[in-house]
């Protein structure tokens, strides 16, 4: 766990950065420039940079509340289904999701001992990351690990109550599973800007400078759309988090072109992909 923290604590002391830990911020005062928290404390502020991330989306299938039956984006799901599948003595899983995400999580099922299917609705892994030519070898891999890939492939509902016990697919297919995980993007953490007034559209709405359409307030990382797009990358979360650090503090910081890239780790292949993909 301890390689999952960005910054060691005494890191924020030695910078003047104080961090309110186990604190939610209710609501957004925009016109007294205010966070009102939930002890019922307020925070003034000149500038406001929102950074409240991303949710796991989580998609229209039947049965998706049953026992190891979820979407999997923090670590504290990863050590939830860790544990489950060790208590059961769960032997089968299936993913659905061929994405960065998903192909993480089953290999690290896999590692765990399982037998994985991975559904991908499309027709080849990671098509938004890179081209044909280079699918191939990484289905390759996966196969040659085990791990099952099925494309065009999509879930219609999952089976079993209280625990799952399978996966029905929109072909008919019946796929038995002790664990089925959906892996199928991100979700923008938008309520607390929405409710401030702050225009949304899939994320909160900033300009080149991440700027919001509300004076002094910024956004950046998956929160934030930027040119219509939330990509949900790491390096770009960096990018836009330092130009709107940038520019709240009176600098001029603009990202005009950004330009995806895609690390896919963890899975015993090293896979690094940046710019177009066709």
């Amino acid at each position: 766990m301890q390689g999952l923290y960005l910054l060691p604590e005494q890191w924020y002391d030695d910078h003047g950065v104080h961090a309110w830990l186990n604190t939610v911020a209710r609501r957004i005062d925009v016109r007294s420039q205010r966070v009102v928290l939930g002890t019922g404390e307020a925070l003034p502020y000149d500038r406001l940079i929102l950074a409240m991330g991303s949710s796991a989306s989580h998609p229209s299938i039947d049965g998706l509340t049953g026992r190891a039956a979820s979407c999997c984006v923090q670590a504290g799901d990863a050590m939830r289904l860790r544990a489950y599948v060790q208590q059961r003595g769960c032997r089968n899983a299936v993913v659905a999701g061929g994405g960065l995400l998903g192909l993480e999580a089953a290999y690290s099922l896999h590692l765990l001992g399982l037998q994985v299917t991975v559904l991908e609705r499309g027709k080849r892994l990671l098509s938004r990351q890179i081209d044909p030519r280079c699918s191939e070898p990484v289905e390759h891999h996966f196969a040659k690990a085990g791990i099952e890939v099925r494309k065009r492939a999509e879930t219609s509902h999952v089976v079993g109550s209280p625990a799952v016990s399978g996966v029905v697919l929109k072909d008919r297919q019946h796929l038995p599973c002790e664990v089925f995980l959906a892996a199928t993007g991100i979700r923008p953490n938008v309520e607390l800007a929405r409710d401030a007034g702050i225009p949304v559209g899939r994320g909160v709405l900033v300009d080149d400078r991440m700027r919001t359409r509300v004076r002094w307030v910024y956004a950046a990382g998956d929160v934030a759309e930027h040119d219509s797009q939330v990509l949900g990358l790491w390096p770009i979360a960096v990018e836009q988090a330092e130009a709107a650090a940038v520019n709240a503090l009176g600098g001029d910081m603009a990202l005009t072109a950004e330009i995806p890239a895609t690390i896919l780790k963890g899975v015993g292949l090293e896979l690094f992909s940046i710019g177009r993909i066709e």
